[in-house]
């Protein structure tokens, strides 16, 4: 069974310090007030009934905790749930700014990363696994996004596929309607 592992902010929830204006909060974490992606729930449970599930954000491991103990369902198999502690900081050479990578070969010893997939926002994050990687668009709070509804079904069309870092998936949107 594949490995399918979620980024946290702005790809499952939106979390904010502001309340957005004339909507209800699905919770708080700390000084945020978080609100759900529409359609996690629906992506939840055909994760859970298709791949192994994991969780790694850049996010504090106390964050993490509390995301994932408010958005997923109780006792939602995970095969872990990764922090910032995990990640590697680097830093961009342009800007000088600081960037946590999500490096994947530290998967390997359990997985083969041709069975590895990546839901995360940030393609930045992932620099040398970007064949893993299914890139979604940023989630900021819209009630009429609707990514995660054909997240699912692009998933579906590839959960088969013997080698994940071959298959093309920038685009991947696109691709998934020119097919229907």
């Amino acid at each position: 069974m594949k490995l399918l592992i979620l980024d946290l902010d702005e790809t499952l929830i939106y979390a904010s310090k502001v309340p957005l204006p004339e909507k209800v909060p699905a919770f708080e974490a700390g000084p945020y007030t978080v609100y759900l992606r529409p359609h996690l729930n629906e992506l939840l449970l055909y994760c859970q009934a298709n791949f192994e599930v994991a969780v790694w954000t850049v996010s504090t491991d106390a964050y993490a905790e509390r995301i994932v103990e408010c958005a997923f369902p109780v006792g939602y198999p995970l095969s872990f749930v990764w922090a910032r502690n995990k990640c590697t900081p680097s830093y961009r050479s342009q800007t000088g700014e600081l960037n946590y990578q999500k490096k994947l070969r530290k998967l390997r010893k359990k997985y083969r990363l041709e069975d590895v997939i990546v839901i995360d926002d940030s393609p930045e994050n992932h620099l040398d696994n970007y064949g893993n990687l299914i890139a979604v668009k940023p989630y900021v709070g819209d009630d009429q996004d609707d990514e995660l509804h054909y997240l699912i079904r692009y998933l579906d069309t590839i959960k088969s596929e013997r080698n994940i870092r071959t298959i093309e998936k920038r685009n991947w949107k696109r691709r998934l309607f020119n097919q229907a």
